[in-house]
């Protein structure tokens, strides 16, 4: 069975919470403004240090997004958690 990419997508944690990346959003843009953030400059090689682990201050999955019956991880997620808006 062959799968489609539009069958998945990534999900960032970050402080313990989980969100659905958006269509046009990317995770290493967003690992850069992160490390910017943490007072990384370009000085420190952030294409280097972006290699590492920084599972600390998020992390990125990529995963299906259809689970069982045709029910989209949004729906999966906010039936769990109902009070937190998932994308």
């Amino acid at each position: 069975m062959q799968d489609d990419l539009k069958n998945y997508q990534i999900v960032m944690k970050k402080n313990g919470v989980q969100r659905i990346l958006g269509p046009n959003e990317r995770p290493l843009k967003i690992q850069k403004r992160l490390l910017e953030q943490a007072g990384y400059t370009e000085d420190d090689h952030l294409d280097e240090i972006g290699r590492e682990d920084h599972s600390y201050m998020c992390r990125f999955t990529f995963m299906m997004s259809r689970m069982g019956n045709n029910y989209s991880l949004v729906r999966f997620l906010s039936f769990l958690f109902p009070k937190v808006e998932v994308a």
